[in-house]
């Protein structure tokens, strides 16, 4: 599964990702920094990618009002960076994302709110 990482998150996430079979990216990665949440969501359904974010204000209404109207959209998952404590989010995020591809090889179309079951 092909991830893009919103600019809140760790980039090096996409390093670990990509060492566990996962294409990955940070949006500066693929000169996405500072731009707005539209045009981000618009590159991650144009490179077929799922987008991860902490930004579920903005994200989760983009992606409703493109459902809504029929337009192309994708899967978005939502991360609560208060549930990664520590130094350590970047490991637990990676892997916690890799469990979810798991569960969901070909995720619907909409937000996907990630939880660190049996973590």
């Amino acid at each position: 599964m092909r991830f893009l990482l919103d600019e809140l998150l760790p980039a090096a996430t996409a390093a670990a990702l990509e060492r566990m079979g996962h294409p990955s990216a940070g949006v500066r990665a693929v000169g996405l920094g500072n731009t707005p949440d539209d045009m981000v969501l618009a590159a991650a359904i144009d490179g077929r990618w799922v987008l991860v974010t902490e930004n579920a204000d903005d994200l989760a209404p983009l992606v409703a009002e493109r459902m809504k109207h029929g337009s192309p959209a994708c899967a978005v998952v939502i991360v609560h960076r208060g549930r990664f404590p520590g130094g350590a989010i970047v490991d637990r995020l990676a892997r916690a994302l890799d469990a979810w591809a798991t569960a969901n090889p070909d995720p619907w179309v909409g937000p996907h709110w990630l939880t660190l079951d049996g973590d």
